[in-house]
């Protein structure tokens, strides 16, 4: 598997079970994560908290993904 297609198999798999443990693991110490508010999260604990956050502002949500690509260090 690519690191998209874990990442992939990783954020379904957190929107049905809650269980953000295996994405959380795809992020590396020094991750820095931000979306379109102005607040930003740091290292893995703040991924931990970044992706509980995500998925606490659903009731239920469900990810789709048509296709994929990688190339040079982007997805």
């Amino acid at each position: 598997m690519t690191t998209t297609e874990d990442f992939m198999a990783a954020l379904q798999q957190a929107e049905s079970t809650g269980d953000t443990g295996p994405l959380v693991a795809l992020h590396a110490d020094g991750v820095t994560l931000r979306n379109l508010t102005e607040r930003g999260w740091e290292g893995v604990e703040g991924a931990r908290d970044f992706w509980a956050t995500y998925l606490g502002n659903f009731a239920e949500i469900r990810s789709e993904f048509t296709g994929h690509q990688e190339a040079g260090g982007w997805a």
